[in-house]
């Protein structure tokens, strides 16, 4: 079986740069994280974090509350952080996302990375993004098979 050819999202999260909170304390740049409520670093994954956020809550009406950033979790006895969960509206985990920096690849090391993350976590949809390119595959958990989307899914 041949492995699914990825489609790019046609979305543009620089657009949202202008909703992004932005400051400097004590010489140190940072960003507004909505979700976890507090100021945070600025770092370029961080950044693409941030607006993938507003473009979900802009775009999707996707609440800051059905949405977890980098917590922690346990893959073979390593402890790992995923990037942003979006969880339904009956509070299961609906999609994972796996933040780069603008000038990071989106890799198969990506890929393999959000793999392990949802063998536990088994959000049907993927979405991997560095800002300018963004892949969102659907897994199906009864047959195995991911398959690429043009277009992102409504939010349930």
């Amino acid at each position: 079986m041949s492995a699914p050819t990825p489609v790019y999202l046609p979305i543009k999260l620089e657009e949202k740069l202008t909703e992004i909170r932005q400051r400097t304390l004590d010489g140190q740049h940072q960003v507004y994280d909505p979700v976890r409520k507090k100021f945070v670093a600025w770092q370029p994954e961080e950044m693409v974090r941030q607006l993938l956020i507003q473009y979900l809550v802009g775009v999707y009406q996707i609440p800051y509350s059905r949405m977890a950033v980098e917590r922690g979790m346990t893959i073979n006895g390593q402890r790992k952080r995923f990037d942003l969960v979006v969880y339904d509206k009956n509070g299961r985990p609906w999609l994972l996302a796996e933040c780069k920096a603008f000038d990071v690849t989106i890799s198969t090391h990506t890929a393999i990375q959000m793999a392990n993350y949802n063998s536990q976590l088994l959000c049907p949809y993927l979405l991997m993004t560095n800002g300018p390119v963004s892949l969102l595959a659907k897994v199906d958990f009864n047959t195995g098979e991911v398959q690429f989307l043009s277009n992102f899914p409504d939010p349930v």
